[in-house]
């Protein structure tokens, strides 16, 4: 069992991480605290989490939430992020931390506070107002000092810190392209902020979040991960309800995720495929014609099962639905396209209700679990060696260390054929 790197109790190898020496498909979904601003309701709501069998959570963490005037933190009451993590360690639930500076998510200002922008002398996230980027010092100050205060909240959770802990990696920045075109990202910013988070007490795997496969920062961090958004709603429709997405832009968006990684350089082509933002539905905006409600029939009930499914079939051991719950916009929290609710048509509804979709989920979750040393540890295999009587059936298979083989199926045939036989190696069929 080979284990390339090693941060104590957080290790990981091509294929997955190890924690605790033992291989981890983590299935995690997104969570806001601050869209649930009632620490009561923390634990409700995360006990989903895990009603679904997911094993991880990944977090945002709000600079503004946190820091509403420049000489005030506010780390109690319902922005305790201590006893937030208190609750996932008492419920088993691995956390991703992502801490911005920026943080999107649909949320005013990305996450950075009011007062930071009303400061005319600092250029934030480095960007000048001819959208040029220029290194400033003033800006980084300012995040420094976010982010040593976060950590000091936070570090004793670590999994590397201590055996009952329960942060496994760290998020810097947010969707941050290095290149793109001709403008691109500062090296610098990013390595100033990988040093600031270790120097404060950082010791599990630092990621970022690439926008998409774009091979964004990989080598600054430990673990490249990449953010995936496969299927959109037409906004402008000429009538409701919503046509059905394509299939075709399903596949095109998903059949190369594997190939395309691993053709990068290390750490990208030797650690974890890791998908720290993978589509859990999607945000409404202002004057569109449809709800929350019509978005969840867009995508369906099995949908987030199916996008699961497929990042698996690619290889992708570490996801992290965004949304699994999406909450509610209180007060001046939303940013200008969102309205007060931050559904997401996600699988657990802003009401907090169960839907069917977060049944589908716990279908794939439970699989997981049953083949995690299997299935966290696969090659894909070239050649199938199962074969069906219609197309477009059979679209992955993989083999695992011990040979094991995951045969990953699903009908997306153009005619609508309900009923298939399959054909295995040996020519038995089924049914």
């Amino acid at each position: 069992m080979s284990k390339d790197i090693d941060t104590g109790r957080v290790k990981w190898d091509k294929y997955s991480l190890f924690i605790n020496d033992e291989r981890k498909f983590l299935v995690g979904g997104e969570f806001h605290y601050w869209r649930a601003p009632d620490q009561e309701s923390w634990e409700d709501i995360l006990k989903a989490y895990k009603a679904a069998g997911l094993n991880c959570v990944r977090i945002y963490f709000h600079w503004g939430f946190h820091q509403p005037d420049e000489d005030v933190f506010v780390f109690g009451g319902n922005r305790d992020v201590r006893n937030l993590l208190k609750i996932c360690e008492e419920l088993g639930l691995y956390v991703l931390i992502a801490s911005g500076p920026y943080i999107c998510a649909e949320t005013n200002a990305g996450g950075y506070p009011f007062w930071l922008l009303n400061q005319r002398d600092v250029n934030v996230r480095h960007l000048k107002s001819t959208l040029i980027q220029d290194y400033d010092q003033k800006y980084m100050n300012y995040c420094v000092r976010w982010l040593q205060t976060f950590v000091h909240e936070i570090r004793d959770f670590q999994l590397t810190e201590r055996e009952d802990g329960c942060i496994i990696g760290y998020q810097i920045e947010n969707e941050y392209p290095e290149k793109i075109v001709v403008v691109g990202g500062l090296q610098e910013y990013m390595e100033q902020l990988k040093k600031t988070v270790i120097r404060a007490g950082i010791s599990v795997p630092i990621f970022h979040n690439d926008i998409w496969e774009n091979n964004s920062w990989n080598g600054l961090v430990d673990l490249y991960g990449f953010d995936k958004y496969v299927i959109h709603a037409n906004k402008k429709p000429k009538k409701l309800p919503l046509e059905k997405w394509k299939l075709k832009n399903f596949v095109r968006k998903t059949k190369k995720i594997e190939s395309t990684v691993r053709k990068f350089d290390p750490p990208a082509s030797k650690s974890p495929l890791f998908i720290p933002e993978l589509q859990g539905g999607w945000y409404n905006h202002w004057c569109v014609k449809y709800g929350y409600d019509a978005l969840y029939d867009f995508y369906g009930e099995q949908y987030q099962k199916l996008i699961m499914e497929t990042m698996a079939s690619q290889g992708v051991t570490i996801m992290s639905l965004y949304m699994f719950y999406g909450g509610t916009n209180y007060g001046i929290i939303s940013n200008p396209e969102v309205y007060t609710s931050y559904d997401y048509s996600a699988a657990l509804r802003e009401f907090r209700y169960r839907s069917n979709r977060l049944r589908y989920i716990r279908l794939f979750t439970l699989f997981c679990k049953s083949f995690e040393k299997e299935f966290s540890h696969t090659d894909p295999v070239d050649n199938f060696t199962i074969k069906a009587d219609v197309r477009l059936i059979v679209y992955a298979e993989r083999v695992s260390e011990d040979g094991t083989k995951f045969h990953f199926l699903r009908n997306f045939n153009t005619n609508t054929i309900e009923k298939f036989t399959l054909t295995l190696s040996d020519g038995i069929k089924i049914p």
